[in-house]
């Protein structure tokens, strides 16, 4: 891609990017009386690397994928198995987990090229996690055939900054106490987790998740199914910051923009919050697992899950995998 090109579409992604849904006020936070959901068709292992047991054992088509493409318009659209051969995450049992059936990404404005690779990827049905604020400022484009289902994680119609940020510090302890409150206290919130893993169980054929950045509902939804599997935390984690990676470009473009606009002062106290940290992820594992013990605990009681949905999430993901009778 050449440089104007490039750079054509970081200003575009500044664009439509810039606002940032999950750091809210006390209302989201309680759990307000908002949108909910429709649809319509419009033992550790800090390996990312997975293991070699299972390949000789099966001829399951997943194992032998092309690395995941590149989506031009979604600089964080990514499989949650793993982007390749090398990469295909295993659980700590030594189960490697199905590719090439579930992506998270960030907001989906495709170009023809992108089209034509959700096409060939085969996907059928996208879970819009967002507000319907966020969907009329930066609304996906799709082709008309995918399925589309709107589950509004945060349960208002739109968000705003709390106030009190004054520090790059400030921004880091607010962001962190937002996203583990929406994580373990937030019963709306959790509620439409919970409906968007028990869709992406039951319903077939490949599907896509994603929020307007792609790194904090779709992260937590990401890592509470991967942890749901059998991941590492460690693993999960790694898996949740390569948001930083995926989206370096647009994330720095992002910050020279506010510079330019806002001021260096101010664009460094909101810096923190258009990246995923390690402390923001701790975060809410470590509230969840305050309030419920355990992450199934958190599936079952929290997110509304049955013992036997989390059976399925796990024949459906997970290769090799046999069902407790």
């Amino acid at each position: 891609m050449n440089e104007s090109l490039k750079s054509n579409l970081l200003l575009t992604c500044i664009k439509r990017s810039l606002f940032i849904p999950i750091i809210v006020g006390a209302v989201l936070l309680t759990g307000c009386d908002g949108e909910s959901s429709n649809t319509s068709n419009g033992s550790n292992n800090s390996n990312n690397t997975a293991v070699d047991n299972l390949g000789s054992k099966t001829n399951d088509p997943s194992l032998y994928l092309a690395d995941t493409p590149k989506i031009m318009m979604a600089d964080n659209f990514r499989d949650i198995s793993g982007n390749s051969i090398s990469t295909n995450y295993v659980n700590t049992d030594g189960l490697k987990l199905r590719r090439g059936l579930i992506y998270r990404s960030n907001y989906l404005p495709l170009n023809e090229t992108d089209l034509e690779t959700l096409k060939s990827l085969k996907i059928q049905t996208v879970y819009d996690l967002r507000t319907n604020s966020e969907r009329e400022k930066s609304p996906d484009i799709l082709s008309p055939e995918t399925n589309i289902v709107m589950i509004n994680i945060a349960g208002t119609s739109d968000s705003a900054l709390p106030p009190g940020i004054n520090t790059p510090e400030d921004m880091i302890n607010i962001f962190g106490s937002s996203v583990a409150n929406m994580a373990a206290h937030d019963e709306g919130a959790q509620q439409r987790y919970g409906a968007a893993i028990n869709s992406l169980i039951y319903t077939d054929g490949v599907q896509v998740f994603h929020c307007t950045a792609g790194k904090d509902r779709t992260g937590w939804l990401t890592a509470t199914i991967q942890l749901l599997l059998g991941m590492s935390y460690n693993d999960a984690i790694k898996d949740y910051l390569l948001t930083n990676e995926y989206t370096a470009d647009r994330v720095n473009a992002m910050y020279q923009y506010m510079v330019s606009t806002q001021g260096e002062a101010a664009a460094n106290i909101f810096r923190p919050a258009l990246d995923v940290r390690e402390e923001f992820f701790k975060a809410q594992y470590d509230e969840v697992i305050k309030v419920y013990g355990s992450i199934d605990q958190y599936a079952t009681k929290g997110l509304g899950l049955s013992k036997e949905d989390i059976e399925n999430l796990k024949v459906k993901i997970l290769i090799g995998y046999t069902a407790n009778k």
